[in-house]
């Protein structure tokens, strides 16, 4: 198979400017492989920020991961020992007694947690353009709720109309409680296909995974 190798050192912004990169790209060409990519920010490791910028290309890489087959983040190791450093901004951070993990690596944890089966296109209203998502649904993670007992799986969606109704009943019940602060409410329909179309009614295992920069 041919795949195209695009590599990708931006600060922040530059992501958050390029998040829809592959949005409208040819699908008919080779396939991507994003073989090199990180937000180059802090020191020895990605700092919040970095983390937010590298969230925020996520979510255009998840949301085009049918042109989009492979990402691989770089640099992963330093070595933060006084002259260990090779360059800045690298993923985990350890010495010769302890490692950990940067924001950034959370930041791709939290993505790896999160994966659906399938990508749904989305509409966002209301939010501004800060708010980055991808919405990816897998129908045997569907959480179904009924009398305070949550099924989990397509099965148990389909056991019974009264859970069904009862986790959209819920989640309405949560939306319009978010909803009484008037001023940070939005919206996202998905194109969830049959019922449970609106993000929110949880019956089709839907994921939002979202990168909310604020300033």
């Amino acid at each position: 198979m041919d795949m195209v190798d695009d590599h990708y050192y931006k600060r922040a912004e530059q992501f958050f400017a390029d998040v829809h990169h592959y949005d409208k790209a040819d699908r008919s060409g080779p396939k991507i492989f994003v073989g090199e990519w990180a937000t180059r920010e802090g020191n020895p490791t990605p700092n919040m920020g970095a983390a937010l910028g590298d969230a925020a290309w996520m979510t255009g890489m998840e949301r085009n991961s049918d042109l989009i087959l492979l990402s691989s983040y770089a640099p992963l190791l330093v070595n933060v020992n006084p002259s260990g450093m090779q360059w800045p901004s690298d993923l985990i951070g350890y010495d010769a007694n302890s490692s950990y993990g940067s924001p950034s690596y959370y930041a791709q944890a939290m993505f790896a947690s999160h994966i659906g089966t399938e990508i749904l296109g989305a509409d966002l209203q209301g939010a501004g353009d800060r708010l980055f998502t991808s919405v990816t649904r897998d129908p045997a993670k569907a959480l179904c709720c009924e009398a305070g007992e949550c099924v989990v799986g397509e099965t148990g969606c389909a056991d019974s109309a009264g859970r069904r109704e009862g986790r959209e009943g819920h989640r309405e019940a949560d939306q319009s409680e978010r909803g009484d602060d008037g001023g940070n409410e939005f919206h996202l329909r998905s194109e969830a296909g049959g019922p449970g179309g609106e993000f929110g009614k949880g019956r089709q295992g839907i994921h939002a995974d979202c990168a909310w920069v604020f300033g």
